[in-house]
Parts: C-alpha cells; structure tokens; sequence
C-alpha cells in the first residue's frame, strides 16, 4: 500500500515525527531511508543544545542544587541531518564540540550565546568566542545562514567572533544582544562588508558599549535595512553620528532607538512607517527631545508610534510630556494608526506615591493626549501602558474627538476589579457613543477574592471572570456579535471577549 504514496506525501507525515522516530526509518527500508535524510523532513526543525531548565552547571553549584543531566549527544543530528531551521547553542558545550565546526547540517537561523560563569576569565572568553566564529564560519560555507543571533556575558571580550559576525555575507537578520565595547584596534572596524545584505538589525546598547560597532553595520548595510532595533535605553544621547547614519539607511521603514540628538534628519525618510521611540525625561535629554519633537513634526508617512518614557515622567515638566502634541501637529497626524504611550517604572526607579484609594497620579501625558485626539483623525488604535485612572480619557473619546477609534488598550488603577469596571457607568456611556469600540485590559484583577465589590457579590454574574488567570486579558465591547467587525474576535484562555449589552 506504501508504494501508492508519493514521496512528496511520505515526507509531509514524517515531518511531524520526532528526530528518533526519523532516524528509525532507516532501518525500514531504501525508499524510507532517503526520505529521512531528506530537506524537507528536516528544514523546519530545531536543534536546542542550551542548559536545561535554564540552568547552568555553576548556577546549580551555587544555588546548592544538583547540576541538570548531562546535555544528549547531537553528533548524529549533525552528522546525518542535511538542514535545521534553528540551531541554538551555549558555549562552551558540554560535548560534541568538534560536531559544531565539523558538521554538514546547513541551519537557517544560528543562536549562540557565550555564558563564562560568574567569575570569566579573559583566557576562557577568548577561546570560547574563537570556537563561535569557528561555528559561524562553518554555517557561512554552507550557504544557508540567513539569521544569526547571539549574546555574550557583560565583560567578556570576544574579538575573533566579533570580526566574523561583522564580516559574514548574506545574512539578512542580525541580532546582537551584548558585546565587550569594540574600539578602534577591534579587529571588527578593519573588516570590509563585501556586499549589503542585512535587512534587520537588533542591537542591545549597555554601558560596555560605544557606538562604534552600530554604526559599522549600518553604514555597511545602508543599502538593504529595513528595520533596525538600536535598543531601549536613554543613556546613548550623545550618539550624534549614529542618527546622521540612520539617514543614510535607504529603505528604513521601521526603527527602535532613544531619542538623541540630530535625529531631526529622518524626517526627510520616505520609507519610514514604525517608530518607536525610547524618552529620555531628564534635564541631560532636553536636546535629544528636542529633536524628537521635529522629528515627529517633519515626518510624513508615520503609521505607527511609540513613545516610551525611561525615566518614568511624573511631572508635566518632564522632557518629552509634549511629544504626543508634536506628532499631533505633524505632517503625519492624519495617518498614524496606532500610537502606543509607555509610562511604567522600571525595577531601579522608586515606588510612586498613591492616594488613599490607591489610585495613582494622573499620567501627565494625559492632557496633550487628549488635546491631540480630534487631529489624529486615523488612528485605530490607542495603547496606555502606565497606572492611571481610565476614566477621564474614555469620557474625552467620541466620534467626533477619534473618529477611527477601534481598539483602546487601557490599564485600570492598582488594586481595582475589572469586574466593578465592566459594570461601571463609563464603560456604558463611552460604548453607546461610540459602538464600534472595542476597550482592551491588559493583566487586570478579574475578582474580588473577598467580595468587596457590588459586581462580584451578585451571583452568577460574570463567572467567567473567575478562573481568569494573571497575564490574561479582557476585551469589552457593545456591537451584536454577530456583525461584521474590523477586529477578529477570538477568544482564548488568555483571551477573553465579554459583550455589554447597552
């Protein structure tokens, strides 16, 4: 009856085996044998040789836990396998190390990631970081590679690995996630990029880092960018040959950067569609500000922005409050589609100061928002990520003040129920204007453990809402189901569609 089948057919089942399961094949029979050592039964997988568990061997140690089991063998993957999608690997590995530089199995997307331990040693680094450019330069003759991503403990150098990766052709995707700073003796900043060929570039500044090795790879692929990610920190401001560089990136349609100074130029950037930008709210950041706001004023063809503030702005003289006005007053104030404003704490920031309801104070980007809505006249989407009271910014949204409001993403005030929230007067007088709204919670309190709210001591009423786990989110809307509806409703565990019927 196997014999009916075509190969093509045999090949979409075995797919889905697993790599034991795969290699069992071979002993069936010839026909069975080929096809499991075929690309299409192999081009869609993953080889994962990370610690397990998360756990390296001398966290185990300090932690005084038993150390994980001992990574498998991966020299028949590599030894037999023709193509992987993703092969992510820790170095220095446990085993197979000569199976890494020796291999045959050409891979889509290479992961690496040097992890020293907690007291690394310039010596181990070293040699760690020369067998991943081994590793790279393996997969670069293989003609596969077309995404790379890799990270390295803070403070560990790896010169030899960064010449390769700067200087490997034909990769489209480059994620960087930390390097030992390159400066101007790194072997990096002598490599010739042969041709352009990067269309992403993720690139996580620290303090280690200089803007040298940015600005390489984006003067070497000006040509091809497409979307550059210069990371969310607000301490690169004095980076001002970086944004000169930006410029120069021809077709760049999305970009994540702080704000600095000279930034102004990209404004001339036909291509560009994303921005998102990192806010600096500090006195140091009022020049880079600055520049953002002509930034958002100048650019023409914007249909998506974030604006996200580090530190938090508490006050409405904190730099950057005003930007929502300047892309409001912007040559693109018609076309944005979704604006995103993030205004949380990050870890090192101390707590904000709550009233005696523990509703926190007003988000002082509330006002300019709400003075910016009637000429943001296409946007669809509006996400707040920030502890504030809802309720002045859903009374100030109409069809008059956001016309193409679809979605608004809103958080609810610490410790309140969601379920009092639904049943709120708001919720009702915002949805009856404006019926095709849809109002989105994200990570809400669903019940009162206690009861404490009227809504939740009523039985019966929402009982979905109890078994919502953290991390869910609520999605409110008025319209009848059963029309015809620009948002996909499609409710999930973590997902949930409620109707309120007006």
């Amino acid at each position: 009856m196997m014999e009916l089948l075509s190969d093509d057919l045999l090949l979409n089942v075995m797919q889905y085996l697993d790599v034991p399961d795969l290699f069992a094949c071979r002993l069936v029979c010839k026909r069975l044998g080929a096809l499991a050592l075929d690309r299409d039964a192999w081009r869609h997988r993953k080889l994962a040789t990370t610690f397990h568990d998360g756990l390296f061997p001398w966290v185990a140690e300090l932690q005084g836990r038993a150390p994980a089991p001992a990574m498998p063998c991966v020299c028949p993957v590599l030894r037999l396998a023709p193509c992987l999608r993703v092969l992510e690997l820790d170095l220095p590995p446990q085993r197979c190390r000569l199976a890494y530089t020796s291999t045959r199995c050409a891979v889509e997307e290479l992961r690496l990631s040097i992890c020293m331990g907690p007291h690394p040693d310039a010596s181990s680094g070293i040699a760690s970081s020369y067998q991943a450019a081994a590793v790279l330069s393996r997969q670069e003759s293989l003609g596969r590679l077309r995404r790379l991503h890799f990270d390295l403990n803070p403070g560990t150098d790896a010169p030899a690995f960064v010449a390769t990766m700067a200087s490997t052709p034909g990769l489209e995707e480059l994620e960087v996630l930390e390097i030992c700073a390159p400066d101007r003796s790194n072997p990096a900043l002598g490599c010739t990029i042969l041709a352009s060929s990067l269309r992403r570039f993720k690139y996580t500044l620290s303090d280690t880092i200089s803007k040298h090795f940015a600005n390489f790879i984006l003067s070497g692929h000006a040509a091809t960018l497409e979307v550059v990610d210069l990371g969310k920190s607000p301490h690169e401001v004095t980076f001002k040959s970086t944004a000169s560089l930006l410029a120069g990136v021809l077709n760049l349609r999305e970009l994540t950067c702080c704000t600095m100074p000279g930034l102004e130029v990209l404004a001339d950037c036909e291509t560009l569609r994303v921005l998102n930008l990192v806010v600096g709210t500090k006195r140091q950041h009022k020049s880079a500000g600055a520049s953002a706001a002509k930034l958002l004023r100048g650019a023409k063809h914007l249909r998506e922005v974030e604006l996200q503030y580090k530190p938090l702005a508490s006050k409405d003289s904190n730099v950057g409050v005003d930007l929502v006005m300047a892309l409001a007053q912007g040559k693109s104030c018609g076309r944005v589609e979704k604006l995103s404003i993030v205004n949380t704490l990050d870890e090192d920031e101390d707590d904000y100061d709550f009233d005696l309801d523990g509703v926190e104070k007003p988000l002082p980007q509330l006002k300019a928002l709400i003075c910016a809505l009637p000429s943001l006249s296409g946007m669809r989407h509006l996400r707040i990520v920030a502890d504030m009271n809802p309720e002045k910014l859903l009374s100030a949204i109409s069809p008059a003040t956001a016309p193409s409001l679809e979605i608004v993403e809103l958080p609810l005030p610490r410790l309140a129920c969601a379920h009092a929230f639904i049943h709120g007067s708001e919720v009702k007088t915002v949805l009856a204007a404006n019926p095709l709204l849809h109002i989105k919670l994200c990570n809400p309190i669903c019940y009162c453990k206690q009861k404490e709210c009227q809504p939740c001591k009523t039985p019966k009423c929402h009982k979905q809402l109890r078994d919502v786990e953290y991390g869910s989110t609520l999605v409110l809307f008025s319209h009848d189901p059963s029309d015809k509806c620009s948002r996909a409703h499609s409710p999930t565990k973590y997902n949930l569609w409620i109707h309120i019927p007006l």
